[in-house]
């Protein structure tokens, strides 16, 4: 067990295990974290956001944002401290170690409330794996959200648990200071726990006076937090299901609490919750005015842009049919409980058959665990089921749950993290509450210790550590698998990113098509990695993902205005993504800015659902993308039929260059080199693809200087060439230098220069 008495001696080698596995999920997090982008880019909206705070441009009144200042005050910090910009490098450092922090606090406090140390490792497995949609959202406030509420509830349960009660409750308003600097609501619904727990945990004349008040504010909260959208089915059902759950939780932890408050001399009041809370806002509002953001754009920022989002964007999960069942069935055993107190002792057995079901659940559906679907059930499930496992068992074996109140009452809350967009958000709401379930699992298993099996610990903690090790394998599997044939990006500040073949030939295509022909970048929805990547500047700072709703008018026209004044705006248009949001959000791309971009930045090229729009005064081609040209009778004896070219810019000497199929990427590359006796011609070009010089018969290795026409005519036969859509060019040190898709899919006819 882990009690205050336990000796260095006992607990050390328990330590060493833990610090021996930290490694080891570190490196399996870090692969799996820099093989993941997504292209809509959250990413790059939080970075360039960020890293313009960080240069001195105040928050709200230039840089835009929908979060609090807190992240960014952050991010600020970490980049001053370690004398680096805020980037993709940075940005995903951070991110890896809200990942490892939230898994590894999460364990700490499976283990602080059980007692049982096999609670470590396993939680420690689950939650790690339960938040692998960290990595579609580097940089995002969640994965700082997950890590403080972590540490912070781990912090306020240990030295409640050790009596140090202020210490706890000061940790509560700290951290509730900090959450509602970086997303209003999750401060609101961290400080509204903290507080239902003071007043339920205290003698205080305040406590027992408002207690219940504050309780009813509590089951209420998704009413009022939700109130714009309670028409909507799943929204409603979310705050039902959470405040009949509440209401019963309260109940049940009132009866625990009753016997832990402190003597009436000893009478807590709510006071280092106020102050701490009070002293941290104080800090984080003076720094952000002496970056220069004004009072009005503070106060519009953090406390009256937020309540316009739920309106504007929201999407929710599916409620699936028998998850009402299973709720139905956690109420009625909490209310029988409560109502028949002289029967508990026979609800103990369907208390633990309920809970090692959940477990065989978990072992059956142990890979799903690690998809969105897992997610998805879980937040179905999850406000009914803490009921189950939060029910006290009949004389337990390990003692008194001292900070199991604390625990369930601030974990419980973060489940409405899900509303008003159920995504990512949904892992981040709900993990908090696996150190809960463990602590009841493990509950269970000592009760069948006395009554059934005296090995039952013993048998429940293999099985849990072996549903653990199995994912933990899966992770790694897919960690070392990634990492080995995913391609490196090589972009500055993503020299650790490696993406697919296809997203890799995507983005290099499109980051040196910028490169080469703008001056201003802007792009819908707002992808800013690009702008990172390049360099090139965006029209403002305004920059914002979905920009067609979430600026105002006046903002959109500033826009363009500032891309009218430059002589080279690109515009990068995925429609894949404006499908998405006219399909989700009924918003059609038209009107304002809408309508510039149509009309005034013709298409240079499509891509992959991409285009690249330039508004250009001279002529422009594109580059990185190849075509194949196939010759009825070659001119040249010497030469194949079938001639590959394409523009390039970069300096550099190629060895070698690969062909793929970049949605196979298992297969073997068609290879062309010396070795191959491929023959190639370079021509110095024009941006607009006017040759400014002879065409030159080069030997390998090609030295490529500037802008370049690279000719080549593969030895290996036409329909092998052909098949292939993606091309990667490498130096003399086998070093990935760029890469490139074919433009177009059917070979078209040479005409002789």
């Amino acid at each position: 067990e882990l009690n205050p008495n336990m000796t260095s001696r006992s607990l050390l080698p328990k330590l060493l295990i833990l610090a021996a596995l930290l490694p080891v999920v570190g490196f399996v997090a870090w692969r799996l974290l820099n093989t993941s982008f997504m292209l809509y880019d959250d990413e790059g909206y939080m970075l360039i956001g960020l890293a313009n705070f960080a240069k001195g441009h105040p928050l709200y009144d230039e840089v835009f944002t929908q979060y609090g200042p807190a992240p960014f005050i952050y991010h600020w910090l970490a980049s001053m401290s370690l004398g680096v910009p805020v980037d993709h490098a940075l940005g995903r450092l951070l991110t890896w170690t809200h990942w490892l922090t939230a898994a590894l606090s999460s364990g700490l406090l499976a283990w602080r409330l059980s007692g049982r140390f096999w609670t470590a490792p396993f939680t420690i497995i689950l939650s790690f794996g339960y938040l692998w949609q960290i990595t579609s959202e580097p940089s995002h406030p969640g994965g700082f959200i997950a890590a403080l509420i972590s540490t912070a509830c781990l912090l306020a349960v240990h030295t409640w648990t050790i009596s140090r009660r202020r210490t706890a409750l000061a940790v509560l308003g700290g951290a509730g200071a900090v959450l509602f600097f970086t997303k209003i609501n999750i401060g609101v619904l961290w400080l509204a726990a903290s507080i239902v727990f003071w007043s339920f945990a205290s003698d205080h004349i305040l406590a027992r006076k408002s207690r219940w008040a504050l309780a009813l504010a509590y089951i209420a909260m998704p009413f009022v937090l939700m109130r714009p959208l309670l028409n909507i089915e799943w929204v409603l059902n979310l705050a039902l299901v959470f405040a009949i759950s509440a209401a019963l939780i309260i109940v049940i932890l009132h009866l625990a609490l009753r016997d832990d408050r402190p003597p009436a001399s000893a009478c807590l009041s709510p006071w280092p919750i106020i102050l701490t809370g009070l002293a941290v806002a104080a800090g984080m509002i003076g720094l952000t005015l002496a970056r220069g953001t004004s009072t009005a754009g503070l106060l519009e920022g953090v406390l009256i842009a937020p309540l316009r989002h739920a309106v504007n964007f929201n999407f929710g999960f599916n409620w699936l049919p028998h998850a009402f069942v299973i709720g139905a069935g956690c109420i009625i055993l909490s209310i029988a409980w409560l109502v028949f107190p002289l029967r508990r002792s026979a609800l103990d057995w369907l208390i633990v058959f309920g809970r090692l079901t959940a477990l065989c659940v978990l072992a059956w559906h142990a890979q799903l665990w690690l998809s969105i679907y897992g997610v998805g059930r879980v937040i179905a499930y999850c406000l009914p089921l803490t009921l189950l496992f939060i029910l006290p068992l009949s004389k337990p074996t390990t003692g008194k749950r001292l900070g199991l109140p604390i625990a369930t009452l601030l974990a419980f809350a973060q489940v409405l993290h899900t509303y008003p967009v159920a995504g990512s958000q949904m892992g981040w709401g709900t993990f908090l509450l696996l150190p809960i379930w463990v602590t009841g699992l493990a509950d269970a298993a000592d009760w069948l210790r006395s009554r059934v099996w005296r090995f039952s610990p013993a048998a429940v903690a293999i099985t849990a550590l072996s549903i653990s090790a199995y994912q933990f394998h899966m992770l790694y599997r897919e960690a070392v698998s990634r990492w080995k044939d995913y391609l490196p990006l090589l972009l500055p500040g993503s020299n650790e990113l490696h993406m697919t073949a296809s997203a890799h030939a995507l983005i290099s295509v499109l980051t040196t098509n910028s490169k080469v022909h703008a001056d201003m970048l802007f792009s819908r929805p707002g992808m800013f990695s690009f702008n990172l990547w390049t360099g090139i500047p965006t029209p403002t700072m305004r920059n914002a993902t979905h920009w067609f709703w979430l600026l105002s008018e006046k903002e959109r026209s500033e826009i363009a205005i500032s891309m009218s004044s430059a002589p080279q705006a690109a515009v990068i248009v995925s429609k894949s993504l404006d499908q998405f949001v006219e399909k989700n959000l009924g918003l059609k791309m038209q009107g304002g800015l809408n309508d510039i971009i149509a009309r005034d930045y013709p298409v240079l090229f499509n891509l992959n659902q991409f285009e690249f729009r330039l508004r250009s005064t001279k002529p422009a081609v594109p580059f990185n993308l190849y075509e194949c040209y196939l010759e009825k009778e070659s001119s040249t004896p010497s030469r194949q039929p079938l001639m590959v070219e394409i523009n390039l810019a970069f300096d550099d000497a190629v060895e070698k260059i690969h062909l793929l199929h970049c949605n196979q990427e298992t297969d073997a590359p068609l290879v062309l080199s010396a070795a191959n006796s491929t023959l190639a011609t370079v021509t110095p070009i024009t941006s607009g693809g006017k040759s400014i010089g002879p065409e030159v018969a080069v030997s390998w290795p090609l030295r490529l200087t500037g802008l370049t026409r690279l000719r080549l005519w593969p030895t290996q036969g036409v329909q092998d060439t052909l098949s292939r859509d993606g091309m990667f060019l490498y130096d003399t040190k086998g070093r990935l230098i760029t890469s490139a898709t074919r433009a177009q899919p059917e070979p078209a006819p040479l005409a002789h220069d």
